[in-house]
């Protein structure tokens, strides 16, 4: 009974969540300055009285970004009726744009999503279902709100460690030899003691020398 009181509580909570996230979203993205719309509306008068369709689809798009609510009235309309074929081809390509990222948007949430999300996620897929551009918008404004930073610094760091990698790999043969060449003169000069023998090893070492300030900022 216990088990059963603490998960209808969680039910009830993220079934809270989800519907404050709405909230939200109807706030930020649902609620269109009036003067805007009506500018735009007037835009589209003005700009079809005058021939220019282009410049009447352009502000028609932008009426139905701000207010997707209200695109198909926008689009049905008397003042669009004289490029009513436009008008509909427009909110079409707009609203499988929508859709397309809703499913993309939802997608990325459910696969980073949290327990509590469950009812977001749940709420976000409904909204698609319903086929509408409204919709559509609503469920990826729900799932962007759902989204977390990746954190990239292993992934940064693990580049740094392998460019460093590939720096020292690109010296250490000459290191090696320019050492194994000291402990080779060293030791020569300590039993031969020939001035013959150390003039070559000094001859040998300085061209060790040469070539790795050669390779070195070579690679810089």
């Amino acid at each position: 009974m216990a088990e059963d009181r603490i998960a209808a509580s969680r039910v009830t909570l993220s079934a809270g969540r989800a519907l404050d996230l709405l909230k939200v979203v109807e706030v930020e993205r649902f609620s269109p300055e009036p003067a805007i719309l009506e500018s735009l509306l007037q835009t589209i008068v003005t700009a079809i009285s005058r021939h220019d369709h282009p410049g009447a689809i352009s502000a028609l798009a932008e009426l139905i970004e701000r207010d997707p609510d209200h695109a198909s009235s926008a689009v049905e309309s008397p003042a669009v009726q004289p490029m009513h074929h436009q008008a509909r081809e427009l909110l079409h390509r707009i609203t499988q744009s929508a859709r397309d990222e809703a499913e993309l948007v939802l997608a990325g949430a459910s696969a980073t999503a949290l327990p509590d999300d469950s009812s977001v996620i749940a709420l976000a897929a409904r909204l698609i279902e319903t086929g509408q551009l409204a919709g559509y918008v609503r469920a990826s404004e729900l799932c962007r709100r759902l989204e977390r930073p990746v954190n990239t610094r292993p992934i940064q760091a693990s580049r740094k460690v392998a460019v460093l990698a590939a720096g020292l790999w690109r010296r250490t043969p000459l290191l090696v030899l320019l050492i194994a060449w000291l402990s080779a003169g060293l030791a020569s000069l300590l039993i031969v003691r020939s001035e013959a023998a150390a003039m070559m090893w000094g001859i040998g070492f300085l061209a060790l020398v040469i070539i790795q300030f050669l390779v070195t900022t070579r690679n810089r």
